[in-house]
């Protein structure tokens, strides 16, 4: 299962403002990644804060296979993308058509593969290469381990 998170800095406040064009991302997103959309976009704005600078956009497209979803924040100039897929998709291309949309002077990428042990990938590969990711594992009793290395206390 495959989950990409873009954290998108820097984009100018009219594209993150524009209504039509976040509700049309969040429907061609799908489709330019091979995804079949099985329900309307749902994009909502959100002024409802206690900062003003705090409203914008939340908005997602649900597929066959997840969900691609955004908030947008105008005023900071921010718009968080997530796109979670059971099967693989071209995270690379995805990057491409946010980049393309929002025209973001940084980003924050971050793949993640999920569900490693789902019986669902039981007789799939782990990832795209075919090749098993390595997983932190942890026994209720066990130690857990950080993500950096170095051993946490047990669970209790």
């Amino acid at each position: 299962m495959h989950h990409l998170l873009l954290d998108i800095y820097q984009c100018p406040a009219e594209r993150l403002a524009d209504e039509h064009l976040l509700q049309r991302f969040l429907s061609d997103l799908p489709e330019h990644l091979g995804m079949q959309q099985v329900s309307p976009v749902f994009l909502e704005h959100i002024d409802q804060v206690s900062d003003p600078r705090d409203a914008g956009h939340s908005g997602v497209a649900i597929t066959v296979t997840g969900h691609c979803s955004l908030h947008a924040w105008p005023p900071y100039g921010m718009v968080n993308v997530d796109l979670f897929s059971c099967e693989p998709f071209d995270q690379q291309e995805a990057i491409h058509f946010v980049q393309a949309t929002f025209q973001p002077q940084d980003m924050e990428i971050r793949p993640i593969e999920r569900a490693l042990r789902s019986p669902r990938l039981a007789s799939r590969p782990v990832n795209q290469a075919g090749e098993s990711c390595p997983v932190l594992r942890h026994s209720m009793t066990g130690h857990r381990f950080r993500p950096m290395g170095g051993l946490l206390p047990p669970l209790l």
